[in-house]
């Protein structure tokens, strides 16, 4: 835009200095009758060399002050590079620790123990599994037929013991059955306890399909599960356990494999 602002101021001044020249070299008029007539002027008529060299100074000053114009306006422009802004490292919150307590034989056992252990304020959830575990059986081996089974159960009803039946099908037809039991210990105590009757009763071992009931929960540390309670007798069957907190947890029933 410079330039051409430029090229136009100089096409103006030589046009000025042509005129200008024009009429310093205009002869004068002679004094007669054609004084007051206007003079022709051609228009293919020569400005004399005089005329331009008195403006070569001028030319000569204008193009110093053209040629860095003209350089200015060749160069590419700069690109500014705008430096990325730096990525702040966003911290990620450690995970927490998911482990289950359990087994429990009913829901209602896991979900007094909830509160028990003060696990409310972390969000557990019951999971019901069904598995195949052993129970142990104490029982009184079959009779001969079904009228000795039922003299033995009277005989059991009269020294206090009335939680017994008669096995009324299978290979153990006529046996008496004294209670089955997940624990080896209690199952051995029922054993003693018919010992003192006089009655000679066994333990054997079922696999039985049935339900456990297992507490998931998440912790931020386990030093927040008070393992403690865990040593009370009542609590003896029971275990805390840390798992995968990658398993996502529903709530809903679960079949072990």
């Amino acid at each position: 835009m410079r330039l051409i602002v430029l090229t136009l101021l100089l096409a103006n001044l030589l046009f000025l200095a042509w005129q200008y020249m024009l009429g310093q070299n205009k002869p004068e008029a002679p004094q007669d009758a054609y004084q007051n007539v206007p003079s022709l002027e051609l228009a293919s008529q020569e400005v004399p060399e005089a005329a331009i060299t008195d403006l070569e100074p001028l030319v000569e000053e204008l193009e110093e002050i053209a040629d860095p114009l003209m350089a200015q306006s060749d160069t590419p422009p700069v690109e500014i590079m705008t430096p990325d802004p730096e990525t702040v490292p966003v911290a990620t919150p450690s995970p927490g620790v998911c482990a289950n307590l359990g087994p429990f034989d009913d829901e209602n056992a896991a979900l007094a123990a909830i509160d028990e252990f003060s696990l409310s304020s972390f969000n557990p959830v019951v999971n019901e599994r069904q598995t195949l575990r052993v129970v142990y059986w104490v029982y009184i081996p079959p009779f001969r037929d079904r009228k000795s089974a039922n003299l033995a159960l009277n005989m059991l009803a009269s020294r206090g013991i009335k939680d017994a039946y008669i096995v009324g099908s299978g290979e153990d037809m006529n046996a008496i059955a004294l209670g089955l039991y997940s624990e080896e210990g209690r199952a051995k105590r029922r054993l003693e306890q018919m010992e003192e009757t006089g009655m000679a009763a066994r333990i054997g071992t079922l696999d039985r399909s049935s339900s456990l009931f297992f507490i998931n929960v998440e912790l931020p540390r386990l030093q927040d599960f008070d393992a403690k309670l865990l040593s009370a007798s009542e609590h003896s069957s029971l275990s805390f356990a840390a798992t995968d907190c990658e398993v996502e947890v529903t709530g809903e029933k679960a079949d072990a494999n």
